[in-house]
Order: C-alpha cells, then structure tokens, then sequence
C-alpha cells in the first residue's frame, strides 16, 4: 500500500490574511454540496484523458455526488434518492444507499469504500466486489482512507461494476427527465 497526500481545508485557514480567509471562504460556498457527472468533470477532469471522461458519462443518468466535509471527495448516490429498508443498531429505517466515493487529487481520479454513513444513508454491500475488482494497489490518504487509481486501462471494468451495481432509473424519472430536457433513452 502506497502513500497520497490528501487535500486538507484546514491548511488553507493557516497563515493567511484575513482578505484571503474571507475569499477561500466564498470560494467554498460557491461549491454545490450535490452536483452531477457532467459537473464532477468540469470541475476536476481537466487533466482526466477523453476515455475515463466519456465512461464517467455512462454514470450521469443513474447517479449524483454529494460532498460532505472536502470539495474533492463525492459520495456516489442514485439520483432518485431511493430508499431501502435497514435494521441496524437503532432499529428499522428507511436509508439511501452510498455506491462508494470517487475522490479527485492532483488531476488523477480514485475510488474508495469508504462513504459518509450516517442515519439517513448507509454503504450499500455491492461495492466491495467493485473495489476489489479494480486491478491496482490499494493506496492510503493522509485521512486513513483506502483508495484505488482509476486510469484508462480500468475504467471501463469499474463503470462496468459500478453500472451493475446502482440501480437504473425508474420510468417515471424517465418521463420527468424526458420532458424537461428533450432526452431520449
């Protein structure tokens, strides 16, 4: 397992005027917490190669990206937000599934297991069998976070897992999505 260095927020806060604090601060609230593939790419593709663009493509009508604590790290999620029953500790109650994280640092694209779970959301089973299809080195981030590199030799192996993994979109959405947009399936 090799080492990355990982993108922390708080070193932006250290040594820096107070004009700059209140500019990195607009910076960051200008970031959506929910965004789309298409957004994800234009926000950290510019050093991704056209191949691993295009495939991430594929997961922009089944999925959105939620960022919780760092700009660079998204949970995957079904874009319809669908709900499963989970009995955990608490009890019954209804979650979101997480469908891993992508994690975008120094123009190179990584997944990760690893998700924001919390009572409303939970990780769903299937991505362990994604990761570990991934045919790289597991790498360690400065948070403890285990991630894979996705390149071009991998991508269309881990779209391919990840496409069997998240659930298609419902006809409704469909229709929704088709009158809104023009889109055609």
């Amino acid at each position: 397992m090799t080492y990355v260095g990982f993108y922390d927020e708080s070193k932006l806060k250290e040594n820096v005027g107070e004009d700059a604090k209140a500019k990195n601060n607009r910076y960051r609230y200008n970031f959506a917490k929910t965004i789309s593939m298409k957004k994800f790419i234009a926000e950290f593709g510019g050093s991704y190669t056209p191949l691993i663009k295009e495939n991430l493509l594929k997961l922009e009508l089944r999925s959105v990206l939620t960022r919780v604590e760092n700009m660079n790290v998204l949970n995957i999620k079904h874009v319809e937000h669908a709900k499963h029953t989970s009995t955990d500790v608490s009890g019954t109650s209804e979650k979101e599934y997480i469908f891993g994280q992508l994690v975008s640092l120094e123009g190179k694209l990584y997944f990760s297991t690893a998700c924001s779970e919390n009572e409303k959301s939970e990780k769903c089973h299937c991505i362990d069998a994604v990761y570990d299809s991934i045919d790289r080195p597991e790498q360690l981030l400065d948070s403890g976070t285990s991630v894979k590199a996705i390149d071009d030799e991998n991508v269309e192996q881990f779209i391919g897992g990840m496409l069997n993994c998240i659930p298609d979109v419902s006809e409704r959405y469909l229709k929704i999505l088709k009158e809104m947009t023009g889109y055609v399936k």
